[in-house]
């Protein structure tokens, strides 16, 4: 194995695999681009099987699970195989790098002035902020946040949806038998907001995340600030 340094990050060489450590802390698909180059460069044994823009897709898709605090520890490195599975690569392709604009948490925090802040990460950050809005969503303005639910079903096109809360191990697959019939969609949007999020605890807040790929949701269960993601999963279902 040959450990190396490429554009500040780690990164290991072996046989079959390329390994980049910290991976999460480059989010700019050139730079990726350039990172993934110069790696398989240095490795003349290493047989090229796969194209740049795939391994690209890969990256992205970690650092997206990283970022939704997904297996963060196992998403926080970017394990790169000749090898990939389909239902991975559409995985990759779904979630992976679609004009991923993240800004580095710090250098924000330097900018903010709020480096000196003992609230750890930016989730952290969030969480108190939700914690000391006490205003839960009214029906009115629940009801143009079922619009934006609506709307992005309506774009994603898929059958299958998820609600994910991984800090509470909370999982939910809803299953649409029409994904083309609005009056669907509008069924499926109510059962999330008005029994899924209502039971589950306080809502505080629905919107659209940046990338645009899932909604971000925002509930206060038993005094404790929770952060779901409801987000397309057709690519990770298979039917036999």
């Amino acid at each position: 194995m040959i450990e190396t340094k490429i554009k500040g990050l780690k990164v290991l060489l072996d046989d079959d695999y390329i390994e980049i450590i910290d991976a999460y802390q480059i989010n700019n698909k050139q730079k990726m681009t350039e990172v993934i180059e110069e790696a398989i460069n240095k490795m003349e044994f290493f047989s090229e099987k796969r194209d740049v823009p795939s391994i690209v897709r890969q990256w992205a898709f970690t650092n997206r699970m990283y970022r939704w605090h997904i297996f963060r520890k196992k998403n926080s490195k970017c394990i790169i195989t000749n090898k990939v599975s389909k239902i991975k690569k559409l995985l990759y392709t779904l979630l992976g790098f679609q004009q991923i604009r993240t800004a580095k948490i710090k250098k924000r925090l330097e900018k903010k002035k709020m480096s000196d802040i003992s609230l750890g990460t930016l989730y952290d950050v969030n969480k108190n902020l939700v914690l000391k809005n006490e205003i839960e969503l009214t029906d009115g303005v629940l009801n143009s946040k079922k619009e934006i639910i609506t709307n992005f079903m309506r774009q994603m096109n898929n059958a299958y949806y998820m609600l994910l809360c991984n800090e509470r191990k909370d999982y939910t697959v809803f299953k649409m038998n029409d994904k083309d019939n609005d009056d669907s969609i509008r069924e499926i949007v109510s059962i999330l907001v008005d029994e899924c999020l209502k039971n589950r605890g306080e809502i505080r807040g629905i919107d659209l995340t940046k990338d645009k790929d899932a909604i971000e949701i925002w509930l206060i269960i038993e005094d404790e600030a929770y952060c779901y993601y409801f987000f397309p999963y057709d690519a990770a279902i298979i039917e036999v």
